[in-house]
C-alpha cells in the first residue's frame, strides 16, 4: 500500500520542480455551527446527509448508546479512504468494555464511490467536521476518549492537543504522522502539484492484493482515488505535526502499530514518526506503547486480518489502568 512510485521521466519532474512555487501551510479557524440540542438529532442529521449522497450500505455514521449519558463517551475517527468500518471493531470493543456511548463519525468525502468528491475534501474540511463532532461529544458523556486509526489518529491527536483539558484518553492505531515511503518526499517539496501532474497518473489503485484481507474490504474503502487528493492529506498532516502538537497532549496515550522487524512493519505510516511522537506523549501517566508483530497498517478493523487478540489485549490493559486511576 505504499503511496508513491514514480512513473514518468525525471526530466519532466525536474522541470516541474524548477517551475514550482513554494508550498505554504494552510490557514484554519473553526466555524461554529448551529448544533442541535440533542446528540440524537445531530446523529440523525448526519445520517440523513449520508443517505442523500448516497453513502454505500453500512458506510454511514454509527452510534452505540447505553444511556442518555455515560461516564465515558467515545469519538471514533476512521482513516483516509476508509469509512467507520476502519475503526468499528475496536471502538465497539471499547464501548462494550466501558459501557460507553460511542459515536463513529464519517469523514467528509468518504463512504461513497466518488473519487472526485473525495478529492475535493480539503484539510480544512477534515478539521472542521472533526471538531464539530468533538463539540457534540459532551452530550454523550462526562469523559471523552478518542479512538483514531491512521488519519483518524492524526486528527485525534490534534483534538487532544487543542483541547487538553477535555480529552481523557487517546487510543491510536497506526497514526499517520508521516509517510513511510521515502518517495513521498514529492508531497513536501515546492511545486509538488506540478511534480505530481507529470510524475503520476490521474488516479491511483488503493486496493490490496493481499490474500489475508477480509473479503468484504472492498465494500468499506474507496479503491480508486485521485492522486492529487494526497496533497490535501499532506496539508492536513503538515498542519497538525508542525509545532508543539505532541507536547500539548496531556491525556494518557495508547499507541498500537504494526512492527515485527525493520523489514516487516507498517509501509504506509512511518513507524519512526510514531515512535518519535510517543517519546513525547508517552510521558503522560498511563500511556502504553504496543507494537504488534502480526498486523498491518489498518489495525483496528475487522476487514483486515491482524492479530486481534494482541491488539484488543493491549486495549484492555490500557483501559483497565485508566479505570483504576479514575476510581
Amino acid at each position: 500500500m505504499a503511496f508513491v512510485i514514480f512513473q514518468k521521466p525525471w526530466s519532466l519532474i525536474l522541470g516541474a520542480l524548477l517551475f514550482a512555487l513554494a508550498h505554504c501551510s494552510i490557514d484554519y479557524r473553526y466555524r461554529p455551527v448551529n448544533a442541535p440540542d440533542s446528540f440524537e438529532q445531530f446523529f440523525q442529521d448526519q445520517v440523513r446527509i449520508s443517505k442523500s449522497l448516497p453513502v454505500r450500505p453500512n458506510n454511514e455514521e454509527k452510534l452505540i448508546r447505553f444511556a442518555p449519558r455515560t461516564k465515558y463517551a467515545i469519538l471514533a475517527i476512521h482513516g483516509y479512504g476508509a469509512s467507520p468500518a476502519g475503526v468499528e471493531l475496536t471502538a465497539t470493543h471499547i464501548a462494550n468494555k466501558l459501557q460507553a456511548n460511542t459515536y463513529m463519525m464519517r469523514l467528509p468525502g468518504h463512504g461513497i464511490d466518488d473519487p472526485e468528491a473525495h478529492g475535493r475534501v480539503t484539510a480544512q474540511d477534515y478539521l472542521q467536521m472533526t471538531e464539530t463532532a468533538f463539540q457534540m461529544m459532551h452530550l454523550l458523556g462526562d469523559r471523552i476518549i478518542i479512538v483514531g486509526s491512521s488519519t483518524g489518529g492524526l486528527l485525534g491527536t490534534w483534538l487532544a492537543a487543542k483541547y487538553p483539558d477535555q480529552v481523557d484518553a487517546l487510543i491510536l492505531g497506526s497514526p499517520f504522522y508521516d509517510w513511510a515511503s521515502s518517495s513521498a518526499v514529492i508531497m513536501k517539496v515546492p511545486g509538488r502539484s506540478c511534480i505530481l501532474d507529470v510524475a503520476m497518473p490521474e488516479y491511483r489503485d488503493a486496493s490490496w492484493q493481499d490474500p489475508r484481507k477480509h473479503p468484504d474490504y472492498d465494500s468499506y474503502w474507496l479503491l480508486r482515488q485521485r492522486y492529487d487528493a494526497l496533497l490535501n492529506l499532506e496539508d492536513l498532516r503538515d498542519y497538525i505535526v508542525s509545532g508543539d502538537t505532541f507536547q500539548k497532549v496531556k491525556a494518557p496515550v495508547l499507541l498500537v502499530y504494526y512492527y515485527k522487524n525493520e523489514q516487516e512493519q507498517d509501509d504506509v505510516a512511518s513507524v519512526a514518526a510514531m515512535r518519535d511522537a510517543f517519546a513525547i506523549m508517552g510521558q503522560n501517566k498511563g500511556s502504553l506503547e504496543a507494537p504488534i508483530a502480526d498486523a498491518n497498517h489498518i489495525i483496528f478493523s475487522a476487514y483486515v486480518r491482524t492479530d486481534k487478540k494482541a491488539i484488543l489485549g493491549a486495549v484492555d490493559r490500557f483501559l483497565s489502568d485508566l479505570q483504576m486511576r479514575d476510581h
